[in-house]
């Protein structure tokens, strides 16, 4: 495959949102998320300007009541028609707060159509009203029924669009009002036609007819209007998935995290209103507000009575309203889309409330001249600043605003008390001032200006706060604080407003706080700090200063060759400056497409060839690499990644592994760790200062590293996927299509979640994926020859590597710095990594090895290196007092859902799974220590304390979690395939333990034990047997690569390209997706031996015993078949299920036949076995297996018809 270019098409590049909020999924481009935006538009935008234009013709269309002749028929004055209009606008204010609040407690496509049903009851009876007090009530009633329309539509578009993308959807359904405006004017023009119909002057039948196609469209609105993203009906799993996930991930300011990240309760608190009553920021907008809504409701009330006391007709006064407001419409989508490309509000508000400005002082400037076509181009240009400007201040207050009610309350505030704008302004235009209106344009005029200084100083505000907290050290505060202070949070940065010199603190761009309570870091040597960081990649395609000055970057352009050392080295900005660059090549790369297959090309064309590589394995794993010239002048990350390139070669060569050796040379985990070793060293003797040759500084940064070894680690885990000499039943899939797909949505998953309640044992779920094997390194060590858990003992080795780092280091402040950095001449240029960086890779290292170790002693019978629990008990330990406490924590904020009848979404899915998961690993200890007391031959005294706290993790375990995730288990199908493989394997694990562990006190013949967890045991068998059933009916999508695309130095099948290119994604077995397949082989082998008990006992028909061996069969078959222990179970699974086909009355013959035919090595030693000593050696020929065959064909005709003449009497025959 040749490629000019590592750029690809727009197409293939991630978004704007996808880049700010760290998503990784290769299938978010800007194509994915455009055009899932296009159509919820579709879907949402309509109706809701629909709902919105009829409001706001209903508000307004009393302005074309009046030149039809209202205030003659109901003999009113000019003061008591400005006083109608005044007193909409008591009860409109009044009751907006309120219902914002009932939004988010009921569903928007409910309460929003019964209050349009209500608003077009009472217009419609203000067209039968007779008197002047009777108008008066039906305008106060009317302002009861719209008072929840706006605010309530402007919050529940947040609720479904990235912010960054809301102001044009705010501009689109506010446009309605600018429709309305002209659809107003020509309805009210044939309208006023029909006066004396009925009896019913012209002004009356504006109100009743548009009041009546109101009551009419609130009658469909129910079925158009969607609730919300999570139940959305018209968006497929995978598309609500995404939305879903770019809205709770989505940043403000300059990429800061936003206070969504650490989220407020969901249960309604009146803190949240008292917060949004006492904060400043709403009350300054406010005069923002009034400068834009005075002279949008004096525009809309009078518009017509202004153009007709120019001299006009009342017909040409309704006409000429229409182009103003045309344009206007235009114009305001216009200006939204640009301000949400570029991200600024304040630029845009400050341009076009100037245009409202200098509007009005064209009229006043020409009232009075004779010149009335001046008048109305004034008019004209002020109506044309009015629209654009007003979405862009709603959207300003609302992305500064933190948390869901605070912002609901907020923005019903904000626009609430705004709208005592549209009372002002009913007041300004006096019947007495016509036709010159020098008084209300004077006094919009002065409303408009303030607005405009309003601007300013809310702008300047935010860049005060920002750099004020760009000081404050975060560590002094723990996330329950940090939560409770919402937008007023230190972490919190306001839109718009920027940092110090435009620079923003690196620290605080890239970590988030995570909850004190819930820190899982070790207590080795020492205790960690209170409430540590932990790394939040956010990853741009540009460097930091070309991204902050919103040019183009061009450090992958204008190389001569990807093999060229300066492609790394900084772009022409950052040289012609001076600066350094910023600029990450590999995650460029990455996001380009997420197609990793460039940098491997790149990295396999960079490195030395294989045939000058030395290298021995065992030495790798006993010893420390040598310090060859290749490895001094090569930083870690380089030489991490050329390890994996090697690994692709030599594991996709000829779709398969020729040669083991040459694989296990090639993906050895423990070379990798070793170099990670060794690059520690290099970097603690040298100051965390690497400037070697080829090496970029901006790479050496410890979370980089970091990263490059996790993800060449979780490579060389793929290495178990290969076939060693048979096709594998998964070798149509990529392996590392598999196994990127896995990483990247676990790193993602752990940054999302890390800082929501009761997520931070999550961790403990998602880590399997994280747990590095070595190649060649199976669950059975007595077949493998390495100790499987050497791998715990390498992670430990790389804590204690870190904590010496750690040491060397010193605090300054918020950041760390090195000890001897003051003796380096470019010291100060090299990003120092920060203390809590080591204390979050080492908290993931060591759980990591802690669950790991965990399930290797339970299910493997091997020695627990961690955490041994017998001599101190567990609850001594900090680790499983820690587990407890989450779950106990758990159990409290989990009450109300029980008490008020558990309804689960998806988001108290995954919060269920995640905190149920690490209650799940304390269960896996205690039943470990339970099988290792019994497998030394422990005191009884001994095994019952063990045996004890079992079955009191097992009874917590129940009493807190069983109901919530029954309820789960009922929603399953409705969640996304992430959800449900997490779901599967926290009840397979679960269901193991107790398993695996009964099965150890069966064997020990302690029955006086079993019987205690008799029912639990039965429990536990279903409850495992289903959840393989359910993953091999259920699948994980994965990536495909484009067809006819070479993979890592193969071509793909010309059939198999065919396929790719009609699909996106290939689904694949949840069972096949579990990093341990030990669990599923030891839940077989336990399962199988259930099987057989309950025949013998003839507990269990034959034909459901068979289907369920069939059902355990498939599962086997998706495993890895590099497996030792998948190999023999297999095996010995299948030798059983053929010698119960042969020998049992009931056989099938139809499965025999299938069986036999297949012919696998293990189901023709069984059949060998059958046959005379003569005949045995047929197998291992051709011709011998021809007539092999026919030999069994003539058994399967003797059973058959011996079967149907004595069923009963049956005995395998003998050929």
């Amino acid at each position: 495959m040749t490629m000019s270019s590592p750029t690809h098409s727009d197409t293939e590049k991630p978004s704007a949102s996808a880049i700010e909020n760290g998503i990784h999924n290769p299938l978010h481009s800007r194509e994915t998320e455009n055009k899932l935006l296009r159509k919820m538009d579709l879907r949402l935008i309509p109706m809701l300007a629909t709902l919105y234009l009829l409001a706001f013709l209903d508000r307004g269309n009393i302005g074309n009541a009046k030149i039809e002749g209202m205030l003659t028929d109901l003999h009113m004055t000019g003061q008591q028609y400005s006083l109608a209009l005044t007193v909409f606008f008591f009860t409109y204010v009044a009751f907006e707060l309120p219902s914002n609040l009932l939004l988010k407690k009921l569903r928007p496509s409910r309460l929003l159509p019964l209050l349009m049903f209500a608003w077009g009851i009472v217009m419609t009876l203000m067209g039968i009203v007779q008197n002047y007090h009777g108008l008066l009530v039906c305008r106060i009633f009317l302002g009861v029924a719209e008072a929840g329309l706006y605010p309530g539509i402007a919050y529940y578009i947040t609720l479904w669009y990235p912010r960054d993308r809301a102001q044009y959807r705010q501009a689109l359904f506010f446009s309605a009002a600018s429709v309305a405006g002209a659809f107003s004017g020509l309805l009210a023009y044939g309208i006023a036609k029909m006066n004396g119909v009925g009896g019913y002057a012209g002004w009356r039948w504006i109100f009743i007819l548009e009041g009546l196609l109101t009551v009419a469209v609130s009658l469909i609105a129910p079925f158009a209007i969607h609730d919300f993203p999570e139940t959305a009906k018209f968006l497929t799993e995978e598309e609500r998935e995404l939305i879903i996930t770019i809205l709770r991930n989505q940043t403000t300011g300059e990429g800061f995290v936003h206070a969504d990240v650490i989220q407020e309760e969901t249960k309604f608190r009146a803190r949240y209103v008292i917060d949004a009553l006492t904060d400043w920021q709403i009350y300054l907008g406010l005069f923002m507000y009034w400068g834009i809504t005075c002279p949008l409701y004096g525009i809309s009330f009078f518009l017509p009575s202004i153009i007709k006391d120019l001299g006009y007709t009342s017909s040409t006064a309704q006409l000429l309203t229409v182009p103003i407001y045309i344009t206007a419409a235009v114009v305001a989508i216009g200006a939204a889309w640009l301000s949400d490309r570029r991200k600024q509000r304040s630029p845009f508000l400050l341009f076009f409330m100037s245009l409202i400005a200098i509007g009005f002082i064209v009229v006043i400037a020409s009232s009075g001249r004779g010149a009335p076509g001046v008048v109305y181009l004034g008019v004209f240009i002020a109506v044309v600043g009015i629209y654009p400007a007003f979405p862009g201040n709603v959207t300003w207050i609302a992305v500064n605003l933190a948390g869901d009610y605070k912002r609901a309350a907020g923005m019903a505030l904000h626009i609430g008390l705004g709208n005592m704008a549209g009372a002002m302004a009913s007041n300004f235009y006096r019947s007495q001032d016509a036709p010159k209106y020098i008084l209300g344009h004077a006094l919009e005029l002065g409303f408009c200006v303030a607005g405009i200084i309003a601007v300013l100083i809310l702008r300047r505000s935010y860049e005060t706060i920002n750099r004020r907290r760009d000081q404050i050290d975060v560590s002094q505060y723990d996330a329950n604080q940090i939560a409770q202070m919402g937008d007023r949070s230190p972490m919190f940065r306001k839109h718009e407003g920027r940092a110090l010199n435009g620079e923003t603190p690196d620290h605080q761009l890239r970590f988030v706080r995570s909850p004190p309570q819930l820190n899982f870091s070790p207590h080795l040597h020492f205790p960690s700090v209170k409430g540590h960081l932990v790394p939040r990649r956010t990853q741009f395609s540009s460097c930091d200063a070309c991204r902050k000055s919103r040019v183009a970057c061009d450090a992958m352009k204008g190389r001569s060759a990807l093999t060229s050392p300066t492609w790394m080295n900084s772009c022409t900005r950052c040289q012609n400056r001076g600066r350094h660059c910023t600029f990450e090549v590999a995650n460029s790369l990455n996001y380009k497409g997420a197609n990793m297959l460039i940098k491997f090309q790149w990295i396999e064309k960079a490195a030395l060839p294989n045939s000058k590589r030395k290298y021995d394995v065992l030495r790798d794993v006993h010893e420390p690499p040598p310090t060859t010239p290749e490895a001094r002048a090569t930083p870690e990350s380089l030489l991490s990644l050329r390890v994996c390139a090697r690994f692709l070669s030599a594991s996709f060569r000829d779709n398969g592994c020729q040669d083991p050796k040459q694989l296990a040379l090639s993906v050895s985990i423990s070379r990798l760790c070793q170099e990670c070793d060794y690059w520690m060293k290099r970097v603690q003797g040298q100051g965390m200062n690497l400037s070697e040759e080829g090496e970029s500084p901006g790479e050496i940064d410890s979370d980089r590293q970091i990263n490059h070894s996790l993800s060449c680690a979780v490579s060389a885990f793929s290495a178990r996927w290969l076939p060693l000499k048979e096709s594998s039943a998964l070798s149509e899939l990529s392996v590392m299509d598999i196994v990127e797909s896995l990483w990247r949505e676990v790193r993602r998953d752990i940054l999302r979640v890390i800082n929501r309640p009761c997520y931070r044992s999550a961790l403990t779920l998602f880590l399997f994926a994280l747990t590095p094997i070595p190649a060649r390194v199976s669950e059975e060590e007595e077949n493998d020859g390495i100790p499987a858990q050497f791998c715990v003992q390498v992670a430990l080795q790389q804590v204690l590597t870190l904590r010496a780092l750690q040491k060397s280091l010193e605090f300054n402040g918020s950041k760390v710095t090195s000890i001897s950095s003051a003796t380096l001449p470019n010291a100060t240029t090299s990003p120092a990594p920060v203390t809590r960086d080591f204390l979050g890779i080492e908290s993931m290292i060591y759980w990591a090895a802690m669950t790991f170790d965990t399930s290797s002693s339970l299910t493997l019978n091997t020695k627990s290196l961690l955490s041994p629990g017998l001599s101190l008990g567990l609850e001594q330990e900090p680790s499983w007092r820690l587990v407890r406490t989450c779950t106990n924590v758990f159990h409290e904020e989990t009450e109300a859902w029980r008490a008020q009848g558990i309804h689960i979404t998806e988001e108290r899915a995954n919060q269920i799974i995640a905190s149920a998961a690490s209650w799940k690993l304390f269960v896996w200890k205690a039943a470990a220590l339970v099988k290792e007391a019994l497998r030394e031959g422990r005191e009884d005294e001994t095994v019952q304390v063990a045996f004890d706290t079992a079955v009191d993790a097992i009874n917590q375990y129940s009493l807190t979690y069983h109901d919530l995730l029954i309820a789960c288990e009922r929603r399953i199908q409705f969640f996304s395939h992430k959800t449900k493989l997490r779901w599967y394997e926290l009840i397979l694990h679960y269901n193991l333990s107790i398993l695996v562990m009964l099965d150890a006190v069966e064997i020990a013949g302690r029955m006086d034990l079993l019987e205690k967890l008799k029912v639990v045991k039965a429990d536990a068998e279903g409850s495992l047997f289903n959840c393989l059933i359910f993953g091999l009916n259920n699948h994980y999508l994965v990536p495909r690569r484009p067809a006819g695309e070479e993979q890592h130095g193969i071509q793909l099948a010309e059939e198999d390209g065919r396929a790719a290119a009609l699909e996106l994604t290939r689904k694949v077995p949840l069972i096949a997706i579990d990093p341990y397949p030990h669990h599923v082989v030891a839940g077989v082998r336990i399962l199988w031996k259930a099987v057989e008990r309950d025949l013998e006992n003839d507990w269990l028909d034959y034909g459901v015993a068979e289907h369920m061996q069939d059902t355990m069969l498939n599962a086997l078959k998706l495993l890895p078949q590099a497996s030792k222990s998948v190999q023999t179970v297999r095996q010995q699974a299948e030798a059983s299920f053929i010698r119960n086909s042969l020998d049992n009355t009931h056989y099938n013959v139809e499965r025999l036949k299938h069986a036999f035919i297949s012919g696998t090595p293990a189901q023709m030693r069984i059949l060998s076995a059958k046959l005379p000593a003569g005949k045995q050696r047929w197998i291992a020929t051709g011709s011998g297996r021809t007539k092999f065959l026919g030999t069994l064909k003539s058994i399967i005709l003797q059973c058959s018809a011996q079967r149907e003449s004595s069923p009963e009497g049956y005995s395998a025959p003998t050929p």
